[in-house]
């Protein structure tokens, strides 16, 4: 109980958030390497930009919809793909999960993987096979340990989190590594930038 206790009080006690600004190099298992630069404001106002040397892709999520714009054509996307450029939050998952999330339940994790709790979100993209996420975080600490992107029929794509530095009164990690069952993904991040309201 004291841990979930610390956990709402580290949440509650976090300033709100008018925008997180980040940007990162990021190599893959099985190929070249790019940058991703990402915003986010709310749920319905957000950003992931990949850049490849004469390639960029921006996926965006507005109040109008979803949207991928390549080679300065903007084109309308399934609204599943919300969820997918949400899990790309990195940051805004660990300062802002709940809204992200849909909403969420506190459960403890599940035997034999830490002492942690799991906030699970109700939000869910079926189209893509992404049954929600679940940000799991230290009972003592309140420190988030990894989020999991539960996918139906296959193992969660797994997002952990290192080298934890001050930004904005916050600690945040500058690192990010995604597993799923086919690839690996480390994010680094040049910057991580977080405007208050």
């Amino acid at each position: 109980m004291a841990g979930l206790l610390a956990l709402a009080a580290a949440l509650l006690l976090q300033p709100a958030i008018a925008e997180i600004r980040a940007e990162a190099d990021v190599a893959i298992s099985d190929g070249a390497p790019f940058v991703m630069e990402t915003r986010y404001r709310s749920p319905i106002d957000a950003s992931y930009v990949s850049r490849r040397p004469r390639e960029e892709t921006i996926l965006t999520v507005d109040a109008a919809g979803v949207w991928r714009e390549e080679r300065g054509e903007r084109r309308p996307q399934a609204a599943d793909l919300a969820l997918w450029i949400l899990s790309h939050q990195f940051h805004a998952q660990l300062l802002d999960f709940d809204t992200i999330g849909g909403g969420a339940d506190l459960r403890p994790a599940p035997p034999g993987s830490c002492d942690c709790i799991d906030r699970v979100g109700r939000r869910a993209a079926p189209g893509l096979g992404i049954e929600g996420l679940v940000l799991r975080a230290d009972r003592a600490s309140g420190q988030a340990r990894e989020v999991l992107v539960l996918r139906a029929g296959k193992a969660p794509i797994r997002i952990t989190f290192a080298d934890w530095r001050p930004v904005a009164g916050r600690t945040l990690p500058f690192r990010v590594d995604l597993e799923d069952e086919a690839r690996s993904f480390v994010f680094r991040f040049r910057r991580v930038e977080i405007a208050e309201r």
